[in-house]
């Protein structure tokens, strides 16, 4: 099963960045939401996104969705 990783900065980002596998989930969060991309393939919270005025993008996802995701994968890792 792919892995889930939620990630909180830029750091959490780079270090995740060398461990997650191609089929793994990667999902923005807090001041993380700054690294999206258009061709990332990754996921961002749309609300941590808002808060920090950035714009919205088809790659936001809300609550209800991460809660989604969390239930569909195994592990879930945090990234700091």
């Amino acid at each position: 099963m792919a892995v889930l990783h939620l990630i909180s900065s830029i750091e959490g980002l780079a270090s995740c960045a060398t461990r997650a596998a191609a089929q793994d989930v990667i999902v923005l969060m807090h001041d993380a939401c700054y690294a999206i991309t258009e061709n990332s393939g990754w996921h961002r919270l749309a609300s941590h996104a808002a808060a920090r005025g950035l714009t919205a993008s088809p790659h936001d996802i809300d609550f209800d969705r991460l809660v989604e995701l969390t239930a569909e994968h195994q592990p879930v890792v945090t990234w700091r």
